[in-house]
């Protein structure tokens, strides 16, 4: 099922459209809620595929990167948290993604939806991976660190 599931999103009209004019006039015309709902069914499952299936998550790295390009804002959070998703799923191959080709968009003075994909992930990364170890922190600092200690005025 998740194989057929990725084969089915990597065949799209909008995955396979070559640029990302192309795949907004695809989701413009006629596929944005199939894109939305594809990017929602992946971002609820791939937490629970196999380690053998995520070569299948790898090859959907480039057409999340097309989606959070786009110039509509829903298809860029949702792509956005889909992406987050895999990056907490197998961190390594998706984090050499994003530091290879998502965050040099944060530089591109032209396109405005480039900056805020970009933008939109680095934030739903954070949400996703980072936050909650900074809250296990700072519980573990306030509970076991300060009150432990002998206070020396």
């Amino acid at each position: 099922m998740c194989c057929t599931f990725s084969v089915k999103i990597l065949s799209t009209p909008v995955s396979i459209a070559g640029s990302v004019g192309e795949s907004d006039a695809l989701i413009d015309k006629q596929y944005g809620q199939d894109v939305i709902d594809s990017l929602s069914v992946l971002e609820a499952v791939a937490p629970l595929f196999d380690p053998a299936l995520w070569p299948h998550l790898v090859e959907i790295l480039p057409i999340l990167d097309l989606a959070l390009r786009s110039r509509f804002a829903i298809i860029r959070q949702a792509a956005a948290r889909c992406f987050a998703t895999i990056c907490h799923v197998m961190t390594t191959e998706s984090m050499c993604y994003v530091v290879g080709k998502i965050v040099p968009l944060l530089s591109d003075p032209l396109a405005l939806a480039n900056r805020q994909g970009a933008t939109e992930l680095i934030y739903r990364m954070f949400i996703e991976i980072i936050a909650p170890y900074i809250a296990e922190t700072r519980y573990q600092i306030l509970f076991n660190g300060w009150t432990s200690r002998p206070c020396h005025i």
